[in-house]
């Protein structure tokens, strides 16, 4: 209805008032004071130079719900990334593929390409491709890869042995950690876990842009 009354000519300025109940008014926000806190940073986005063009797509004797596909790549320690299409799409070692799924019946080689070209439509390949990167960027470094139904992220991981590739972070915020905070972690939640728990991580969000 609003963007009827737009368009009507000559309104009255009385009922006009009524119907906007907003308008644009200049303003004048004083800043606020300097803090005491750490300093805020932006990480600047990691280009793509290319993407996987080709995955395995896995038939099974039954079909495979979404928990069996998370509870793989649990069991691997990240070295399967899967997702469900037509097929079960995957990521990973053939011979893994085999330990892991009793029930294969079929492993072919499928091209991404032109699901590539419309991500759009096929958002279950942008997290996907999102895990992976995670995984693929915690390997050999301080990191913990999760990923949760809003992306994946990577989780600066305290209790790592060598924590030193994280030093041009704690130069600038002066811990990664901060100190021990309550936060809601269901990546990390287990069947035996309170809904909320002490952590002491930061992370940073993985999502790929198709712009």
């Amino acid at each position: 209805m609003l963007r009827l009354w737009r368009n009507i000519r000559d309104k009255s300025s009385e009922y006009d008032a009524k119907v906007r109940w907003t308008q644009a008014a200049g303003v004048n926000i004083p800043l606020p004071r300097p803090g005491t806190g750490a300093s805020l940073i932006r990480l600047n986005a990691l280009p793509l130079l290319s993407l996987p063009r080709h995955c395995q797509a896995l038939t099974f004797r039954k079909p495979k719900d979404w928990h069996d596909l998370r509870s793989a790549t649990h069991n691997t320690e990240g070295n399967l990334i899967l997702t469900k299409s037509d097929t079960v799409w995957c990521w990973g070692s053939k011979e893994l593929v085999r330990d892991e799924f009793a029930q294969l019946t079929g492993n072919e080689a499928f091209d991404l390409t032109a699901k590539l070209a419309d991500l759009d439509a096929n958002t279950h390949l942008k997290a996907f491709l999102e895990e992976a990167l995670a995984r693929a960027l915690a390997k050999g470094r301080p990191l913990v890869a999760r990923t949760q139904r809003s992306g994946s992220f990577l989780i600066a991981d305290r209790h790592a042995d060598d924590l030193a590739l994280l030093d041009p972070v704690r130069a600038v915020v002066g811990t990664p950690f901060w100190r021990h905070c309550r936060a809601f972690c269901a990546g990390d939640r287990g069947p035996s876990r309170p809904p909320e728990d002490r952590v002491g991580r930061s992370r940073a969000g993985v999502h790929r842009d198709p712009g």
